[in-house]
């Protein structure tokens, strides 16, 4: 847990509230540096814990582009779900990771925590690429949720997903 954490009360009930509705598969914690986000973030996923719900809080810092999401994420995903070795081989690393989110089984939540390295990296369609992944992913499997914070809201994006900023 965060220590010293308290006056963010309604805003984490509002972001879990949102999080266990059947209409939000995202949502977005963004503000300036120094805000809360994270320990937002990180009071959110100790609530659902106790809910009973699976929590995988990833930091993205230092990630810099979708292959290294992709990498970091199939590593986690990976410990979640026993999948057949020899039809995944075959497959690209977004491939892949579609493929094994299909098989979590039960819901869960993925906290992507920092990241902007990622989504102001400068590479070209940066951007597009990690929402075009993140969109797959929780298209696949409707148990999937995920909490994204940033310094800069989702709302600029055209997002197909249900996401919510907060």
């Amino acid at each position: 847990m965060v220590p010293n954490f308290t006056g963010r009360q309604r805003e984490c009930k509002k972001v879990i509230d949102r999080l266990t509705s059947e209409s939000t598969r995202m949502v977005s914690i963004w503000g300036s540096p120094g805000f809360g986000k994270t320990s937002v973030a990180i009071a959110v996923g100790h609530e659902l814990e106790s809910q009973g719900l699976p929590v995988y809080f990833i930091s993205l810092r230092g990630v810099e582009s979708k292959e290294d999401l992709t990498s970091k994420l199939l590593s986690f995903v990976r410990q979640t779900v026993t999948t057949d070795q020899s039809s995944v081989q075959r497959l690209s690393l977004d491939d892949e990771l579609c493929q094994i989110s299909t098989g979590i089984p039960d819901r869960c939540v993925f906290i992507l925590d920092y990241a902007d390295d990622l989504l102001e990296s400068g590479l070209p369609k940066v951007k597009e690429g990690v929402m075009q992944l993140l969109e797959e992913i929780l298209g696949r499997n409707e148990k999937t949720t995920s909490i994204v914070t940033t310094r800069e809201s989702f709302e600029f994006m055209t997002l197909h997903s249900k996401a919510t900023s907060l």
